[in-house]
């Protein structure tokens, strides 16, 4: 059930238990001019609850907090269960730690890329900058408890006052809803009882204190400009592109582009896995190469809307301010024809386009970026659509520099699209960044436990009929090229289709919900297929749901880009526990807070897969290890296998064998890699595949 929104009255009261303080805050912050907090407890898992109201807030005006003196004690059990929104290691503690010692424990869990790392560099320098300031209350009472946020407005007198039992901190944030929102009867007492103690002696600055803790953490060379993340203010110099100073380029990265620069001349395919920063590396090369030669055009090209807008927000990072071309023609063509014309004048020295896949391969695209002069390159993100035999066609000739990123290169069943790829930026794949290499320090850990799930009689008679209609169409195996034929592709994917849906999956989810109805953080993947005529994903979330009671929503392409961004959020603050979902999360969507995984589409295609395990390990703050559930299908019933005929039995084991390769792709790397595989050696040995 969706949350509701505030609804303030101009002299009183919201007492609402059934809104969280993030929810409350994000609503009421943009309304507001100032900020002042009061709070016992002061976390920076609190801050990257809501640092992106805060930031925003903090570039026009200022944000005062006070804090306690000493925060709670933590025993070791509460440290390992992390109940202050991190995972914790390390020595026992039993005496209440001050808030220098909070802070330093919690920024010695965090991974130098993560959004919680994010935070500290923006908290850092908005400290730095005077537009955040810190006190710490040092007054005669040794426990200051206060949860006073006061939200002022254009009139000093005038305000919201959020009052309940909520610290500043994640578990406050998204776990606590006892809140009054209050307005005129109490804000004018409660800012200035605010103000006289921020004035007073009781409290002391902690602003340096707080800059050289983070500094002492994480190591950033120095501060950035505010400017650059003010949309509002059309703040891009005319110097061009930049890579901002609080983003790193790690060794991998580094030698990325080398290799792009020196050894592949401006042409070729990274392949670097999910979450290892494809985009930055991409951008870092357009900087680096708009250095050399001062005039230079870039066309980033993407697959789906959504990555258009997760490019423009990285380009206004790097000073880029792009014309956006995708949905109608009116909201960009105009725009986009004046830049052009503007930078082969060279009254525009750089120049950025961003645009979807399907727009790209419209005539009045085709015909505007073939006006392009000069200094021209494509950045392909998801570069393996481009394969597409419609797509293929339409990739410009004028682009001298061609980059393409991809975690899973090579098209399936498409050999033809996949050369026409390799054609087109000439090198192939120059450098490859894989799984095995990210997984530990860019990537999270994982366990894998697969579930053997066998076809019904009636699932295994229509595999076995399918079956041999395909096999009519293959003068040699199936390890094969795929014709141009359509009825054999639509029998390939209704037999895929048939493995996606066994109905036995459903009965195996109950088992291992059973237990974890109450768990947070699950992703489950469905197949785009029926159960008993219902979409199994419409028969997932009902089992969730209904069921177990647990708070969970599809995520689809029925969803809109702001419905989906709600349920993302809602997901990260575990007011959802799962989202089930088909192909949306499969690329470009980031969901690091996900924890476990249930992935019940039995797919065979190696970029699938691949990219589905890539969302999954991307490191959070709160994640020490992923864990993976997979429904691996077999045929039928072990003890059958014996009694089959020859035909039926090669039948049945080329289905194994495809299977177990993304056994084997998942298990291989795991933290249990060898216990994952005693649980399929029996079925193995039984279709004689103990060689894949």
């Amino acid at each position: 059930m969706e949350k509701p929104e505030i609804s303030i009255h101009q002299h009183r009261v919201i007492d609402n238990k059934t809104i969280t303080m993030t929810e409350a805050l994000t609503q009421l912050i943009p309304l507001g001019t100032t900020m002042s907090i009061a709070v016992g407890y002061f976390y920076l898992s609190g801050y990257l609850q809501i640092s992106e109201v805060l930031e925003k807030m903090a570039l026009k005006n200022k944000i005062r907090i006070i804090m306690g003196n000493r925060t709670d004690k933590w025993t070791a059990n509460e440290i390992n269960e992390g109940v202050h929104g991190y995972q914790y290691k390390g020595e026992h503690l039993e005496k209440a730690l001050s808030p220098k010692q909070a802070l330093e424990t919690e920024l010695t869990q965090i991974e130098p890329d993560s959004m919680a790392a994010s935070a500290a560099y923006h908290l850092r320098d908005l400290v730095a900058q005077g537009r955040i300031s810190v006190k710490v209350y040092t007054g005669p009472s040794d426990y200051f408890h206060a949860k006073v946020y006061l939200i002022g407005r254009e009139d000093p007198l005038d305000g919201y006052a959020i009052l309940g039992s909520s610290n500043f901190s994640r578990g406050g944030f998204t776990g606590n809803s006892e809140l009054n929102v209050m307005t005129k009867d109490v804000f004018p007492n409660l800012i200035t009882w605010f103000d006289d103690l921020w004035d007073s002696s009781d409290v002391s600055d902690f602003n340096i204190e707080l800059i050289d803790i983070i500094e002492n953490h994480i190591k950033v060379p120095r501060l950035y400009s505010p400017q650059w993340f003010e949309d509002e203010s059309g703040y891009y110099p005319a110097s061009g592109p930049e890579i901002p100073p609080y983003i790193i380029l790690r060794d991998y990265q580094k030698e990325a582009i080398r290799t792009w620069f020196k050894e592949a001349k401006g042409r070729g395919i990274l392949e670097m896995a999910t979450g290892t920063g494809k985009t930055i590396t991409a951008l870092a090369t357009f900087t680096a190469l708009y250095k050399n030669l001062q005039n230079l055009a870039v066309i980033i090209v993407c697959p789906y809307q959504h990555l258009v807008t997760q490019w423009e927000q990285e380009c206004h990072h790097f000073k880029m301010k792009p014309v956006l071309c995708f949905k109608s023609r009116n909201l960009w063509e105009e725009t986009l024809n004046a830049k052009i014309t503007s930078f082969n004048i060279g009254a525009l020295q750089s120049l950025c386009i961003i645009t979807t896949n399907d727009t790209l391969s419209s005539n009045i695209m085709q015909e505007s970026i073939a006006k392009l002069k000069g200094n021209v390159m494509i950045i392909a993100d998801e570069a393996h659509h481009l394969g597409a035999s419609y797509l293929r066609q339409c990739l410009p000739q004028n682009a001298e520099f061609r980059l393409g990123l991809s975690a899973t290169p090579d098209r399936w069943y498409d050999p033809i699209g996949s050369d026409a790829l390799k054609d087109y930026f000439e090198n192939g794949v120059i450098y490859q960044f894989g799984l095995r290499q990210a997984i530990g320090e860019f990537l999270t850990e994982y366990y894998y436990y697969p579930h053997i799930v066998a076809l019904t009689e009636e699932e295994n008679e229509t595999y076995i009929e399918l079956s041999k209609e395909i096999a009519r169409y293959f003068v040699m195996d199936e390890d094969y090229e795929l014709s141009n034929n359509t009825t054999l592709k639509n029998l390939l994917i209704k037999r895929a289709r048939l493995l996606s849906s066994a109905a036995n999956k459903l009965i195996e989810l109950r088992k291992l919900i059973c237990n974890r109805k109450d768990s947070l953080y699950n992703l489950f993947y469905c197949g785009d297929n029926r159960v008993d005529g219902k979409r199994q994903i419409d028969e997932v979330t009902a089992i969730l749901g209904s069921e177990f009671g647990m708070r969970v929503h599809p995520f689809t392409a029925e969803e809109n880009y702001r419905e989906r961004q709600k349920l993302l959020q809602n997901f990260e603050n575990g007011v959802l526990q799962g989202l089930v979902a088909i192909r949306c999360l499969d690329e470009g969507v980031d969901v690091p807070a996900t924890q476990t995984a249930y992935i019940l589409a039995s797919s065979t295609n190696p970029r699938e897969f691949i990219q589905r395990r890539g969302r999954i390990l991307r490191k959070h703050p709160d994640k020490k290890y992923a864990y993976i559930h997979d429904f691996i299908v077999i045929p039928r019933n072990p003890e059958d296998v014996g009694r089959l005929d020859a035909a039926t039995f090669n039948i049945e084991r080329k289905m194994m064998a495809r299977e177990l390769k993304r056994f084997n792709e998942f298990a291989g790397l795991a933290e249990n890699g060898p216990q994952a595989s005693l649980e399929i050696l029996e079925i193995a040995k039984m279709y004689h595949l103990l060689d894949i």
